[in-house]
């Protein structure tokens, strides 16, 4: 017996009428996705990495872990959803590190099982073999990883956790001041320098308040230059020996610096005139003067610390990438001050903290650095820099590593838009923390130099153990991650482990599709899985790579973009019944709302909301050196697409309460921004798409397609029918009806022209030149999907440009393309073959499609197509198999389709086989005839009913009920 047979016995309801439709896509579903095992034959060659990853990865949509390194070396990368910097952007948690000597040269086999979200590793060498089986917890924050080992001798294994926490390391270097010692030397300081201070121990701000007032604090000082005199008279005064080139004689001693260096000796090597005094007048006394990238001082050895503070004055000539102030060692030996692109720079090892600003030239700034044992911070005339400390400390106790550290830290790039609003973050806004603790499970293990030692023996299954919290899951989170690690055992493992299994045991039981295609298959799967291990309710959105961030540098900030990154990632997940798996998509949205009403005010004099391209969760935003709104007004609109598709799948009130306001908002921005033009609405000044500096020429910020857009006249009608439609749901705001509904009735039509002797939709309808483009972008298909304007069932004459637009262009792999290409059924063998070729050459091992320009939002694209392709109901009509080649069997399970419905049927040897229909909130059910020209037996909660006829068959339903349709 066939798959698909079996699947269309469980249709037969009345015959199976104690079995619910829960409960049938559950058996079908563990059969289907249980064959769904991703396998990788050699180490990931993409981790770590600024964008997606394509090693193993799990996840429990807030944190995510993703596998890299060969068999002896295994990292693996630790993120977390809610660990974001107060610019904005997603970091690095940090992770474990397994090193296994003896599977040097090992063969690598690692499997990712997405029914049971496991991943599972099987690691050979010429002496022993090694198992893993990794998983992240389901229901609370914990990585768990099993090794086994096969008959043969004991396996050495040790696990370190990484990053490792800030220590200074005390090398025998000198201290330099002016340069970092990189080499023969190199990032010279061109300017002056006095004053230096280097203290044992982590100043105060009022005590570098102190220093910057000339007042010296004794304690825990240990070395002072000031270039003065008195040099190298007492123990903390060290002779400060300047180190000059030998091409020409010095010359006298007094620079002031209001004046410009000039030639006094007639010395002109390389052809330039240059000052080689060595001294200028200084903050107090005279100062070491270093200029033409070879002067320096020596300062000898200094004792060796723990914590350190450095605070000197200085006075820039001129700054470059890089400016060493004050090094022990290279920059990431020991600890340094320096100035990167002119900004106040300090480091602690790699760990450093930076000034948002460059310093200022030609005048005297103080500046100083600390580091307490865990925690760095920089100062610029006694003012703590934004965007503020950065921590990273680890230890252990007996039996249990741990590491905590924040997000505050800098990114490697600062921008400089001069924001209307001001920055969301000050130096006094709290940035997210977050630790972890490791600890050995099972057998004897022991902490040496920070890491965990034990022998794997045959046949004595060990576990590591990770407990991850942040501090929004706790503020003690450090002492609660200790503590749950070190409660672990075989037992509770175990428990963890069953519960593990059974949250995605319900997931998957959701609901289902089969298609006869591996490929297309696996994918589907895989997607979901993805999405289900990145989003979780009442956890934080994901970024732009979900929760696999193996970098604090993530490719486009890794933050939340609002011209499609964003919605993407939930688009496949209302007709696939995961509604709970979209819950964490509305609360960024919802807490950027009065940012963006006051942008609306502030820039463009009107009502509702005005968002930018960038936001981060709780109502942060990004800081940008451009304009961030990228020419285009349509960000809140696509905002609205996926509260949409929510809304009209469960027509759940509770939602609607939660997203009305906002909804509203977007409503009442383009009742005031909508331009009246005789009798039409008409769009001015909002680009297509974006726009920004990489765009050539001076008249960057300008676009040419400004005029009606395609998509936003698209997102202004599904958002003023949703306010419609939600408004009398909720019985709110009757008296604005009206002018939605004469918005929608006079909104300017869709931009068109003449391509190829075809007529086409066009991204706009013109430009600043008044010349229409011809350009047929992905974006011109939102107004078919997601914006639902457009499709099967529709307005004939829309839906013949529509097909014909995305006939010319063919096949496009952007993520929101082909979920469109069904809606308006294009060729179902076409769009197959797109979809597989797209999965084959641009797939990942682990599952992942990767697109270029994102990350997660890849995982709706193969889901939402097939689902479109089997089942449509965005017009109000259930349309079975719409877009499915005739030739070849499929099946689904609990489809979601609007209003509120579920769906399960079959397509046999080109006939619908079946059809059930859950009915969730007692809506009316419109239902395309899924056999043409024959009458129809209603079956309700397993009990035969009314008969019914017609091309359109309307049936009413009652909340629960399971509704089953056979041919007469």
């Amino acid at each position: 017996m066939s798959s698909y047979r079996v699947f269309g016995l469980l249709l037969l309801a009345p015959f199976f009428p104690f079995m619910s439709l829960a409960q049938q896509a559950d058996s079908a579903s563990a059969g289907i996705v249980a064959r769904q095992t991703l396998v990788m034959t050699k180490p990931p060659e993409h981790v770590p990495s600024g964008t997606v990853v394509d090693g193993p990865i799990m996840g429990n949509g807030d944190v995510g872990v993703a596998l890299g390194g060969p068999p002896e070396q295994q990292r693996f990368y630790m993120g977390k959803n809610d660990f974001w910097s107060k610019q904005a952007s997603p970091m690095t948690v940090g992770g474990v590190q397994l090193t296994i000597p003896g599977l040097r040269d090992a063969s690598y086999r690692e499997e990712e099982d997405l029914f049971h979200a496991e991943v599972r590793g099987t690691f050979r060498s010429a002496n022993t073999t090694v198992h893993t089986t990794s998983w992240v917890a389901a229901t609370e924050n914990l990585f768990l990883t099993k090794l086994e080992a096969d008959d043969g001798p004991g396996v050495e294994v040790s696990a370190e956790l990484f990053p490792a926490g800030a220590a200074i390391r005390n090398d025998d270097k000198t201290v330099n001041i002016g340069r970092e010692q990189h080499g023969q030397g190199r990032w010279y300081f061109s300017g002056m320098i006095d004053e230096v201070h280097l203290y044992d121990r982590a100043l105060d701000q009022d005590e570098v308040s102190q220093l910057m007032n000339l007042e010296e604090p004794a304690k825990g000082l240990i070395r002072r230059w000031a270039f003065d005199a008195q040099e190298g008279t007492t123990p903390q005064d060290t002779v400060a020996k300047l180190v000059t080139g030998p091409a020409c004689p010095l010359p006298p001693s007094v620079y002031r610096p209001n004046e410009r260096p000039v030639d006094e000796t007639g010395c002109k090597p390389d052809g330039y005139h240059l000052d080689y005094q060595p001294y200028g007048v200084g903050k107090r006394g005279r100062a070491v003067k270093l200029m033409h990238g070879w002067s320096y001082i020596d300062a000898g050895q200094v004792p060796p610390v723990k914590q350190v503070s450095v605070a000197a004055w200085i006075y820039i000539f001129s700054a470059g990438d890089a400016n060493c102030i004050l090094s022990k060692g290279d920059w990431n030996d020991s600890y340094s001050l320096a100035l990167d692109n002119g900004r106040l720079r300090f480091n602690v090892g790699e760990l450093f903290v930076r000034s948002k600003d460059a310093l200022p030239t030609n005048q005297w700034v103080h500046v100083a650095g600390t580091f307490d044992g865990s925690v760095l911070r920089a100062y610029v005339d006694g003012r703590e820099v934004m965007p503020g400390a950065r921590l990273l400390v680890s230890g252990n106790t007996a039996d249990t590593l741990w590491v905590s550290r924040n997000a505050d830290g800098p990114l490697d790039e600062q921008y400089a838009w001069r924001n209307p609003l001001g920055s969301t973050t000050t130096v006094t806004t709290k940035g997210r923390e977050v630790s972890f603790a490791a600890r050995l499970v099972g057998e004897p293990s022991s902490i040496q130099n920070g890491s965990i030692h034990f022998t794997l023996e045959p046949g004595k299954p060990v576990y590591l153990v990770e407990a991850i919290l942040s501090d929004l899951d706790a503020p003690n989170h450090r002492a609660l991650a200790q503590m749950r690690a070190g409660e672990m055992t075989v037992s509770e493992i175990n428990r963890v482990l069953e519960l593990h299994r059974e949250w995605w045991r319900n997931y998957w039981s959701q609901s289902f599709v089969q298609i006869g295609d591996p490929v297309l298959e696996r994918f589907y799967y895989a997607s979901q899985y993805i999405t289900a291990s990145a989003s979780r309710t009442g956890k934080v959105a994901p970024g732009l790579y979900g929760p696999w961030g193996t970098t604090d540098h993530p490719s486009w900030n890794g933050d939340y973009t609002l011209d499609y990154n964003l919605q993407t990632p939930f688009l496949g997940l209302y007709s696939s019944n995961h509604i709970a798996t979209s819950d964490s998509y509305d609360p960024p949205v919802l807490a950027f709302v009065n940012r963006a009403k006051t942008y609306a005010r502030t820039m463009l004099g009107v009502r509702g909301v005005y968002y930018p391209g960038h936001i981060g969760p709780w109502g942060l935003e990004r800081e940008f050196d451009y304009d961030p709104f990228m020419g285009m007004k349509s960000n809140a609109g696509f905002l609205v697409m996926p509260m949409l598709m929510r809304f009209y799948s469960t027509y759940d009130d509770s939602y609607a309460v939660k997203v009305y306001p906002f909804i509203r908002e977007v409503g009442d921005f383009w009742e005031d921004f909508l331009i009246k033009d005789h009798a039409q609405y008409i769009i001015r000044e909002d680009c297509a798409d974006e726009v920004g500096p990489w765009r050539s020429g001076p008249n960057w910020a300008k676009c040419a397609e400004s005029q009606n857009p395609m998509n936003e006249l698209a997102f202004l009608r599904a958002t003023f029918k949703g306010l419609i439609d939600m408004s009398e749901e909720l019985g709110l705001d009757a008296s604005r009806r009206p002018t939605w509904r004469n918005i929608i009735d006079h909104l300017a039509p869709y931009p068109t022209g003449v391509r190829q002797g075809e007529k086409v939709f066009l991204t706009a309808d013109a430009g600043d030149d008044g010349k229409p483009t011809t350009t047929i972008p992905a974006w011109g298909t939102l107004a078919v999907w997601p914006a639902n304007q457009i499709g099967l069932g529709e307005d004939s004459q829309l839906l013949k440009i529509a097909l014909d637009t995305i006939d010319q262009r063919g096949f496009n792999d952007h993520p929101l393309v082909p979920p469109a290409m069904a809606r308006v059924g294009y060729d179902p063998n076409k769009l197959l073959a797109g979809l597989r070729k797209d999965a084959l050459e641009n797939g990942y091992p682990n599952g992942y499609i990767f697109f270029f320009g994102g990350g997660v939002e890849s995982a709706s694209t193969i889901p939402a197509t097939i689902n479109e392709m089997m089942l449509q109901s965005f017009s109000g009509v259930l349309r079975l198999f719409p877009v499915w080649p005739k030739d070849r069997d499929a099946s689904f399970g609990n489809l979601r389709a609007y209003g509120a419905f579920l769906v399960s049927s079959e397509l046999n040897q080109a006939e619908v086989k079946n059809l059930v229909i859950e009915s969730e909130k007692g809506r009316d059910l419109a239902l395309q005839n899924p056999w043409p020209g024959r009458a129809l037996q209603v079956y309700r909660n397993g009990h035969e009913a009314e008969h019914a006829a017609g091309e359109i068959v309307k049936l009413k339903t009652s909340p629960g009920e399971r509704i089953e349709v056979r041919p007469q």
